[in-house]
């Protein structure tokens, strides 16, 4: 089976990766990356992989990744993905994320329509809304990055219904884990305790700790999107995410619990976003019952593992900082 992975370099596409590779028999996996792109996410994998450079942005270019991948299954991981950089770039955001999606579906549709397609979507498609979000919930984004997921979403929709593609969609929560950016307030606010238990000031700096979120390990959620592909329906949507909603300031508390420091805690305003819903959590029922999904990671460990990483990350900086002459 030849499976696909664009953006496999992310976070989420690196651990898909590792996961069918070793879940997954006889699975060849390709993944696309952007012309120069760091790959070392892919460090454990990266002799097992056939990588190919697309420009998602250029029809030509996603044809010739088809044309030498020839997908069985295709992940569509590839895009940008920051909430808070949509804010600052939102046609950039817009752009990519829609007609890359778009250039990937059309070469599909002369080159290989009997693949299989996952198109992952967002909850922050949603917008501000009270209780459990539900598939069939109103799409109200408030974010550039968060219209660029709703459309993907409708657009996978109508490939699915009027060109009889196989495409699954799925609506993750806030996935989160090893290899996340520190654009993410979970990995800024491990990066930070990791420098401060360096000794450097011990104060650490956030934005809005009162935002309320559905976090699920990458790991878990990446199982699920294997799950979803097998046994979801063309054009269906479902959700993966824990139905537990955690404030950005308990993510902070767990992961200052995991850290001798006791820093100072200071609001800045230019890490709050235009506009930021209050909670965005999930209700994923419809999945489980389908697949038997449900996280399997704990929280816990989530956050520590996000931890050592910075700290290792700390670690290498630091060393090479001391063996600089200059």
């Amino acid at each position: 089976m030849r499976v696909l992975v664009t953006g496999i370099t992310g976070m989420a596409g690196s651990h898909l990766a590792e996961y069918l590779l070793e879940h997954v028999r006889e699975a060849e996996v390709f993944g696309s990356v952007c012309p120069g792109a760091p790959t070392g996410n892919l460090a454990r994998i990266r002799d097992r992989v056939h990588l190919v450079e697309c420009d998602v942005l250029e029809l030509p270019s996603v044809e010739a990744m088809l044309a030498e991948s020839r997908p069985d299954r295709v992940f569509h991981l590839a895009g940008r993905s920051s909430v808070s950089q949509s804010f600052d770039s939102p046609r950039e955001t817009l752009l990519t994320n829609i007609n890359g999606l778009v250039n990937l579906l059309e070469a599909l549709r002369r080159q290989k329509p009997d693949s299989r397609v996952l198109v992952p979507g967002s909850a922050e498609a949603y917008g501000p809304q009270d209780g459990l979000l539900r598939e069939d919930s109103p799409l109200w984004p408030v974010s550039p990055y968060g219209l660029s997921k709703a459309i993907q979403d409708l657009a996978a929709f109508q490939y699915a219904r009027s060109y009889k593609l196989h495409i699954v969609r799925t609506r993750a929560f806030n996935q989160t884990g090893p290899r996340r950016s520190t654009l993410y307030a979970e990995a800024d606010f491990a990066a930070q305790i990791a420098r401060i238990e360096q000794g450097a000031e011990a104060r650490i700096r956030v934005g809005n700790l009162e935002a309320v979120r559905d976090f699920t390990d990458v790991r878990d959620v990446v199982r699920g999107y294997w799950m979803a592909l097998e046994s979801g329906d063309p054009g269906e949507v479902y959700q993966i995410c824990s139905g537990i909603g955690r404030s950005i300031g308990e993510v902070l508390e767990g992961l200052l619990a995991l850290s001798p420091a006791r820093p100072r805690v200071v609001r800045e305003p230019d890490r709050l976003r235009p506009s930021d819903p209050p909670r965005i959590v999930g209700d994923g029922s419809k999945f489980g019952s389908l697949t038997g999904w449900k996280p399997e990671i704990p929280f816990e460990q989530t956050l520590a593992d996000i931890l050592k990483e910075q700290r290792d990350l700390a670690g290498v900086r630091s060393q090479n900082q001391e063996s600089d002459p200059s």
